[in-house]
């Protein structure tokens, strides 16, 4: 008796797809993947920042004092005030505070704690001489003329820049007032502009520096306006 073989064949393509689906099934831990959208962390908190902290260098015994906390929150957080002296007396809440100095003379440190609703602080702190010694007045070292020929020499209808270097001994916050006979002073510190215009002649330049405690000192500059420089 004969037998017949019977002969099984699929397309190339079919072959091709039952071996792939084998081998996905075979490999160990095969599986379908999707993606995952990463998590943002949780915000962590910033603590305000102290930008300044005025206070007088040096006071006499018994003066009060104004001191001013200049913070800011980048969260934009209500910010509190906590202050407190190594001695005398300390009065205020938000973020200025009068300082009482002590009778006796020496060196006393002022604090102050900044904090956000969300607990988070900052310290600054600052010393203050306590001293029965006067309150010196600033002091003018230099003034110049920036871009004037011989320093003093300019031209009309031009523009300079006028630097006046000044210092106070005890370190006291300065301030400085500008007078000019000819010409225009324009802006506020110790470097100002000056225009000059159609006049000629010698402009004099005055500034008068003032400190905290209303000491002045002044300084002059002499510089000659003509036709070219």
């Amino acid at each position: 008796m004969k037998m017949k073989l019977v002969r099984l064949c699929c397309r190339p393509q079919a072959a091709i797809l039952l071996t792939l689906l084998a081998i996905l099934l075979i490999l160990p831990g095969a599986c379908t993947t999707y993606p995952v959208t990463p998590q943002s962390p949780e915000p962590e908190g910033t603590a305000p920042v102290i930008h300044d902290l005025k206070a007088p260098k040096q006071v006499a015994p018994s003066s009060s004092s104004p001191i001013l906390c200049v913070a800011t929150s980048d969260s934009g957080d209500v910010l509190s005030y906590e202050w407190s002296a190594t001695g005398g007396q300390i009065q205020g809440e938000g973020d200025s505070a009068i300082w009482i100095a002590p009778g006796t003379t020496g060196v006393y440190t002022v604090t102050v704690v900044v904090s956000d609703g969300k607990g988070d602080r900052t310290t600054s702190s600052a010393k203050i001489i306590v001293t029965i010694e006067p309150n010196r007045p600033p002091v003018v070292n230099s003034m110049r003329c920036q871009d004037c020929s011989n320093g003093i020499e300019a031209s009309r209808w031009k523009t300079y820049y006028i630097v006046c270097d000044a210092s106070d001994p005890e370190g006291d916050e300065l301030n400085y007032s500008w007078l000019a006979t000819i010409g225009k002073i324009e802006g506020e510190g110790g470097h100002v502009v000056f225009r000059t215009f159609g006049e000629y002649g010698n402009a004099l330049i005055t500034v008068i520096v003032t400190d905290d405690k209303g000491n002045k000192a002044e300084g002059y500059l002499t510089i000659n306006i003509s036709c070219c420089h």
